[in-house]
């Protein structure tokens, strides 16, 4: 004869590390991009999407066909400059999706295009401060880490 479910007694919460929690991203935030601040003294944003997800490997794979459909045939020079393009106009298309107040050197406005955002990636500092920004995991998880911690 089963129990009655008032007098079940009730799965006791503990206290613990939930990997499913703490490794489940969300999957708006990983595609959609998440924003950074970049400047604070300007309020200069940019909305970055995670690094490495499934959309970035094929967006690299076709941009890689469109630029190299031949890599062997090129001198390791040719190799290493089109990998950069290649890395380039898919952290654009993929990763770097938007910005906000930034200007150009002569104070203008500079509004977000793809081509634009190839143009800046190309500078390897701003490139670096991208993808640390899209590597930051915890940022593009479902759960944030208390509630990981927690239940």
């Amino acid at each position: 004869m089963p129990i009655p479910k008032d007098r079940r007694i009730p799965k006791r919460k503990v206290a613990g590390f939930c990997p499913e929690r703490a490794y489940t991203f969300d999957t708006e935030k990983e595609t959609q991009g998440v924003w950074f601040d970049i400047d604070v003294t300007t309020g200069a944003k940019v909305k970055v999407a995670r690094f490495g997800s499934s959309r970035y490997y094929q967006v690299y794979n076709q941009v890689l066909q469109r630029i190299a459909p031949n890599p062997q045939s090129l001198t390791k020079e040719q190799q290493e400059k089109a990998v950069r393009k290649v890395v380039d106009e898919t952290v654009a298309e993929c990763v770097l999706l938007d910005w906000s107040n930034f200007v150009k050197l002569d104070g203008t406005e500079l509004p977000y295009s793809k081509e634009e955002a190839i143009k800046l990636l190309s500078l390897d500092s701003f490139f670096d401060v991208i993808l640390s920004f899209a590597q930051q995991s915890e940022q593009y998880h479902k759960y944030s880490v208390e509630e990981a911690v927690k239940n």
